[in-house]
């Protein structure tokens, strides 16, 4: 873990500094999104695709807090950001990507975007190979979050110094928590994070003051900056993707297409890095699906939507039993909307019955009590010209045509009606 002391990198009670941009690093990037790229830049470098940003608080009018011009010239600074040589080394230094891959690094920039005021809204897409547009998710959603954040709190130094204040003191009362409570998790804060300063702040003083409880950080920039383990899995993105690309080709096609994920994943990057994301379009489905195989070789399961205890209890536990594979020895990682109270309760509940993992965001890098966070995604809508699609175990969460929509929810069999409104 760091050993740098906490607040050391900001002024006491200033959350962000104007004169510098929201974005500094080619690092500032979720640990997944190379992941990605690499599984992209192997099996489908030539794949064009579309990203479509969603607002899924309706309920927050953006155009009232977010000046387009101002996010396009963030985004503009972002995407020309070239990695360093030190950034470069640091990948290296994880092991587990080629020269090759490497390489191709150094080449890589953010696609444009395209940005507009839709009604009360704002729209932003991005559009290009699926190997560099990817990684236009994370500088959107996160300068996005920042500029909401600035203009709720205002020019205001003894408000800025205010929400400072509140916002330490909750995290106080979170660190408090999880030294008596103790439970291991990753902070997955990135992309909804009030600030980046702020971000570096609160991870700080988890690294600091409860270090045996933070085991990963998905910022890539900050993990490197703190000392901090990187870690992340993969996103939806990769099944929405291989869907549009198989729609043309028949049903069979789209359905065992989630399964040949598994096994080009674990081409890339064999026995390690092996948990599965089921929900995109079911995961009562995806998990019926499985073969011994992946009861037996893949380390365990990501809860991303719907009910966590029964997804566990009904779906990952019996999964395993049916192939004879006992379930402590395995993992289930949930990362759904959490704070640390949920999180316990959950380590509790599956306590002596399978190892449970928790990446925790919004609540830890975006709680400062003086606004409500937005629940925003940037997702792909687009591959191949065909539409991309999400179901989720939560059809609050579901993105893509409505009609597209019902198709795939004929074509994995998809029944299930759980709706809960997005915490996060």
């Amino acid at each position: 873990m760091g050993l740098c002391k906490g607040g050391a990198h900001m002024k006491r009670g200033v959350l962000w500094d104007p004169g510098k941009p929201i974005i500094n690093s080619f690092l500032e990037q979720d640990v997944y999104k190379f992941l990605m790229m690499y599984f992209i830049w192997r099996f489908y470098p030539n794949l064009r695709v579309k990203f479509q940003f969603v607002n899924r608080t309706t309920d927050v009018a953006l155009r009232q807090f977010i000046d387009i011009e101002e996010f396009q010239k963030e985004y503009d600074h972002a995407r020309i950001l070239p990695p360093s040589d030190v950034d470069i080394a640091h990948i290296r230094s994880w092991g587990i990507f080629p020269e090759p891959f490497l390489a191709f690094l150094r080449t890589v920039r953010l696609p444009e975007v395209s940005a507009r005021y839709d009604d009360d809204q704002i729209d932003i897409t991005a559009e290009g190979l699926w190997t560099s547009a990817t990684l236009c998710e994370m500088p959107t959603l996160s300068i996005i979050s920042e500029l909401y954040t600035r203009k709720n709190i205002g020019t205001s130094l003894s408000f800025q110094r205010r929400a400072f204040s509140e916002g330490n003191a909750r995290l106080s009362e979170k660190i408090k928590f999880v030294k008596a409570h103790p439970l291991s998790w990753m902070q997955f804060g990135l992309r909804r994070r009030a600030t980046g300063p702020w971000e570096h702040h609160v991870t700080e003083r988890f690294a600091n003051e409860a270090p045996s409880s933070l085991v990963g950080v998905s910022n890539v920039r900050l993990a490197r900056d703190l000392g901090v383990e990187s870690k992340g899995t993969n996103a939806h993105e990769l099944q929405s993707a291989i869907y549009a690309l198989n729609r043309h080709i028949s049903d069979e096609a789209v359905r065992m297409g989630q399964y040949d994920i598994l096994d080009k994943w674990e081409q890339c990057f064999g026995s390690q890095l092996l948990i599965m994301l089921t929900d995109t379009f079911g995961s009562r489905q995806f998990i019926a699906g499985l073969s011994e195989k992946h009861a037996v070789h893949w380390k365990g399961f990501r809860q991303d939507s719907g009910d966590p205890v029964s997804y566990a209890s009904d779906l990952v536990i019996p999964f395993y039993k049916k192939w004879g594979v006992d379930p402590q020895g395995k993992w289930c990682f949930f990362t759904d909307g959490l704070d640390f109270l949920k999180a316990w309760n959950l380590h509790k509940e599956f306590r002596g019955k399978i190892q449970t993992g928790f990446g925790i965001g919004t609540n830890v890098t975006n709680d400062l009590g003086l606004f409500k966070p937005l629940s925003i995604v940037m997702k792909v809508v687009e591959a191949a010209g065909n539409p991309a699609v999400k179901i989720s175990d939560n059809l609050a969460k579901a993105t893509g045509p409505v009609m597209e929509i019902a198709e795939a929810k004929r074509i994995y069999k998809h029944t299930d009606n759980f709706y809960e409104r997005c915490r996060y």
